[in-house]
């Protein structure tokens, strides 16, 4: 149960240090003062169907709100409780994933459209995202967060949504420094196929409109690259599926007590950033809403 996987009655606080030095968050005060709300809406179930380690839905997070983090300090997490002192510490991620611009794309990405498939020819095209590691960041994952607009067409009440397309956390790099080189390739046919596994199809014909129907139109792609740090990292690696004989895993921690002891617990960084609103070319977006096309019935304009 929920009690039972926390701790209450704690004091937890932040400092800041730089180059083995404590850093004053402003004149007079050295920490923040870590804040406790309860989240409600935490997934029960992983995206890959597994059940979520910590209890759900109803969860108690800690927070402080500091708008501004020095990207070349470490930021130490001390907790304490009834006279116990835990501590951890982290470094930054640095900004500037994707280069500063869309320079880092291939030339099909520079701009506002992108072709998933080229109806000269009636054949799918795929792409290549790239990227940049950034300084302190270990594993990145891409997301295209596909976003439209749905209209029911028995009301007229448009409604603005989006879909999430996450890739697998596999793009690690080898170093801390920045500025390695990432790509992932995106397959266009397996665009079109993931769209109609995840958006509600219209029943048939369209017209006359059934109470159900939607049309669909003013699509947009976001890609998003979420960063990990290098604990983060180690942790998820650890943490992964055995496919060796033995199938027992080490803990791993880098949390611990005021007599160097490792307790259970991570403590770590992660960053995102977004490039948005890119549209589809003419071609990839007609393809939508073609007789042959996976999506054909989703109601697409």
């Amino acid at each position: 149960i929920r009690d039972s996987s926390e701790y209450g009655n704690i004091s937890a606080v932040i400092e800041r240090w730089k180059n083995g030095t404590k850093i004053d968050i402003e004149p007079g005060k050295s920490y923040y003062t870590l804040r406790d709300t309860t989240i409600t809406n935490k997934d029960t179930i992983l995206s890959n169907g597994d059940s979520a380690v910590f209890y759900a839905p109803n969860q108690t997070v800690f927070y402080f709100v500091e708008p501004n983090l020095d990207e070349d300090s470490e930021y130490k997490l001390i907790i304490t409780k009834t006279g116990k002192v835990v501590t951890a510490t982290t470094p930054i991620i640095n900004k500037g994933v994707w280069c500063g611009g869309f320079d880092c794309y291939p030339s099909d990405f520079s701009g506002q459209e992108i072709s998933f498939y080229n109806s000269g020819n009636n054949s799918y095209e795929s792409q290549v995202v790239k990227w940049k590691s950034v300084k302190e960041g270990m594993r990145y994952q891409l997301t295209i967060r596909f976003k439209y607009d749905e209209k029911t067409l028995s009301t007229g009440v448009i409604t603005s949504k989006s879909l999430d397309w996450i890739f697998s956390a596999d793009s690690r790099v080898d170093y801390l420094k920045g500025g390695m080189g990432i790509s992932k390739d995106i397959n266009g046919e397996e665009f079109y196929k993931f769209l109609a596994s995840r958006i509600p199809k219209n029943d048939i014909p369209i017209p006359p409109p059934d109470p159900d129907n939607v049309e669909r139109s003013n699509v947009t792609l976001d890609f998003v690259i979420d960063v990990a740090g290098e604990e983060f990292d180690t942790y998820m690696d650890v943490n992964s599926p055995s496919t060796g004989i033995v199938q027992e895993k080490p803990e791993y921690t880098n949390v611990i007590n005021d007599k160097g002891e490792d307790e259970v617990g991570i403590f770590s960084c992660r960053y995102n950033e977004t490039r948005g609103g890119k549209k589809l070319n003419f071609d990839s977006a007609n393809w939508l809403q073609e007789p042959n096309s996976p999506t054909a019935n989703l109601g697409f304009k």
